[in-house]
């Protein structure tokens, strides 16, 4: 047996466990200490979430971030995420919306329709729908429960749809804002324009539809 090579071979490794098992520790009790402050910080009473994060800086999001999603040829002029399911739509000025898995960082599928940038991405309530925008002057209904199919396309601005909302708390209106100086609002299951005045928007703001 070679005994010097054995000997030469292990010699300092228990100088080395012993510097990893320290350094574990102390990493182990900075977290305990971190996670005894927040513990302490959520128990005081009255305190709100807006307040920690404003005199807190650990609670703004901080490097590394949890995923790239490549995949879009142009600029993303928009992310909405699905109230129910750990999905994200994605607008783009390529003229597609893209659907992602934001847990496994995975694009799902590609949404082709509109025939120029589109502007806005919106949800409804349930998850059910989704609503998008395009500089085509366009407004695309899509459908989560059938493969995202395009259901009804929305015509009646004159100008660039800049942004798209399903109105609560049912989600059976959408309102579009557009470059043609209009808001317009739109019924769901009918997909006709129900209020194509300016006016609109003082209704929306007040939370009363016409």
């Amino acid at each position: 047996m070679d005994e010097p090579g054995a000997a030469q071979r292990y010699h300092g490794l228990l100088e080395k466990k012993w510097t990893s098992v320290i350094r574990l520790q102390k990493k182990i009790m900075d977290l305990e200490t971190r996670n005894a402050t927040l513990q302490a910080e959520l128990a005081v009473p009255g305190r709100s979430a807006s307040t920690s994060s404003t005199n807190n800086p650990d609670w703004i999001p901080r490097a590394p971030h949890r995923h790239t999603l490549p995949g879009h040829r142009g600029p993303v002029s928009k992310v909405a995420f699905h109230p129910v399911w750990n999905v994200l739509a994605s607008a783009s000025e390529d003229a597609s919306i893209k659907v992602w898995d934001w847990e496994a960082g995975e694009c799902e599928r590609t949404l082709k329709g509109h025939t120029k940038a589109v502007m806005d991405v919106d949800f409804d309530f349930k998850g059910d729908l989704l609503v998008s925008c395009s500089n085509d002057m366009s407004i695309k209904i899509w459908d989560t429960q059938n493969a995202y199919k395009n259901t009804k396309t929305l015509q009646g601005h004159d100008h660039s749809v800049s942004s798209v909302k399903f109105l609560p708390p049912q989600g059976d209106f959408i309102v579009s804002a557009s470059r043609d100086k209009t808001v317009k609002m739109w019924d769901v299951a009918s997909g006709y324009c129900i209020s194509p005045q300016s006016s609109v928007s003082s209704s929306i703001l007040t939370g009363t539809l016409p």
